[in-house]
């Protein structure tokens, strides 16, 4: 066993490349809007999605409602003055989705880091600020369910990172397994600071990885 017998790690852009795969498919997401009516250019789309992103990050902070399906794109039409039904904001969210599946790779080095923290004995648990749906295809499409133990979705159970309870749940599982005999054994790698930085606050070591992930990743074999 090595010295961290727990890891916990975040999703989008720390194992799942999910900055470049919205990156590769921008040019097609305008045609799957005007598909309902609402004109936009690629450079206006990544320009309101960062907007609406921020925004809804500041306005339902620890708030789930954020993740439901349709509520980032009914916050764009929102933006350039037009008014879309909840079933038309869905559809447009589901079918940017399914081209993201097809174009989402791993960060570099994610992967090779996730077989030698499991061969090296550690145990590995998901979070994930997510909707449910989303998150599970996208796990799916990567092939890496085989490598963590427990998976929490903050849209699944209720509650984001920010506050805590999702940490929580996965100290309780993994002291009620024996994975862990305190939380010196644990170590969090995410890439959001208000987010994955929040379980410093329950005395958690925590790795905030930046752009350069494969030398990140690289170094944090020497946490295993």
């Amino acid at each position: 066993m090595g010295k961290r017998k727990l890891i916990i790690l975040d999703w989008g852009n720390t194992l799942c490349n999910t900055s470049a795969a919205y990156a590769k498919i921008s040019d097609k997401i305008p045609a799957i809007f005007a598909q309902h009516g609402i004109a936009i250019s690629p450079e206006d789309y990544a320009r309101l999605s960062s907007k609406v992103r921020n925004d809804l990050r500041r306005e339902l902070k620890g708030d789930v409602a954020r993740h439901a399906l349709g509520m980032h794109e009914a916050r764009i039409a929102r933006e350039l003055g037009k008014t879309i039904t909840t079933m038309a904001a869905q559809e447009i969210d589901s079918e940017i989705h399914c081209l993201f599946l097809k174009n989402c790779t791993a960060i570099d080095g994610a992967e090779h880091f996730l077989r030698k923290a499991k061969s090296a004995g550690a145990k590995l648990i998901l979070i994930s600020n997510s909707n449910q749906n989303k998150l599970y295809s996208e796990i799916r499409a990567l092939g890496f369910a085989k490598y963590f133990c427990k998976i929490i979705c903050s849209e699944e159970c209720g509650h984001e990172k920010s506050d805590l309870v999702p940490y929580k749940m996965a100290l309780e599982a993994a002291l009620k397994n024996g994975w862990i005999a305190s939380n010196s054994d644990v170590l969090v790698i995410g890439d959001r600071e208000e987010e994955d930085g929040a379980a410093r606050k329950l005395g958690l070591q925590v790795r905030i990885i930046g752009k350069d992930a494969p030398h990140a990743f690289g170094e944090l074999e020497a946490e295993l």
